[in-house]
């Protein structure tokens, strides 16, 4: 009898570095338990830096292995724990569906004995997502509070620099020299900004705009 074929899903929200490690340590630990269920992995679906918590954000290779799933091309899943699955109720929720539709089918996490093809194992399920979402909904509550009072005391909230600044002081300073004159006259002129790159270009071959008999000047 041929082993049973599972899929291994691994997920990290943010991955800054952008090496896959995290998810890398999942998948190791994840092959380790299918190998000692006697389960072979047939695929390996992958969402590194990707949310299950924000509703607008949609996760590929997770509709994938759910589609694979439902079309029995794999047996069941495995994961590092529940809440990479899963961080909103309605994902678990169409996770549950396939297995309520075939009991039979195979799910395993390293974190927690926990067996969506049981009611009191669907029932544990639903209690842990809705904790790791309520735990998702006060963290972005807390960041978001945060960002509120940094802004209102005029300091960076993180991330890049915004364009023309640097990081390095608590209020940065500008990057590059003066600005050049034609950009502050049509500002401040009324001028829509379509006209700027146009008249800067021209400013740089040291040739006047159209329409205009002022000899351009070089940029600094």
């Amino acid at each position: 009898m041929s082993a049973f074929k599972v899929a291994v899903y691994t997920r990290i929200s943010r991955d800054d570095e952008g090496d896959g490690l995290g998810v890398a340590r999942q998948r190791e630990d994840c092959e380790r338990l299918a190998d000692l269920r006697g389960w072979d992995v047939a695929k390996v679906y992958e969402d590194n830096d990707v949310s299950a918590y924000k509703r607008n954000v949609r996760r590929a290779e997770f509709e994938l292995m759910l589609s694979d799933l439902a079309a029995g091309l794999i047996d069941g899943v495995v994961a590092y724990d529940l809440d990479r699955l899963a961080r909103q109720p309605k994902d678990l929720e169409r996770l549950i569906e396939l297995y309520e539709e075939h009991k039979r089918r195979l799910f395993a996490t390293v974190t927690n004995d926990l067996n969506l093809g049981t009611a009191d194992g669907r029932t544990m399920a639903r209690v842990m997502v809705a904790f790791a979402n309520k735990s998702s909904y006060d963290a972005s509550r807390r960041i978001q509070r945060k960002h509120l009072e940094l802004a209102r005391l005029g300091k960076p909230s993180g991330g890049p620099a915004p364009y023309g600044w640097l990081k390095g002081r608590a209020q940065g300073r500008p990057r590059g020299g003066r600005a050049h004159p034609r950009c502050s006259t049509t500002a401040t002129g009324g001028r829509a900004g379509r006209h700027h790159p146009y008249g800067l270009a021209d400013a740089r071959a040291g040739a006047s705009p159209a329409g205009n008999q002022e000899a351009g000047s070089s940029l600094p």
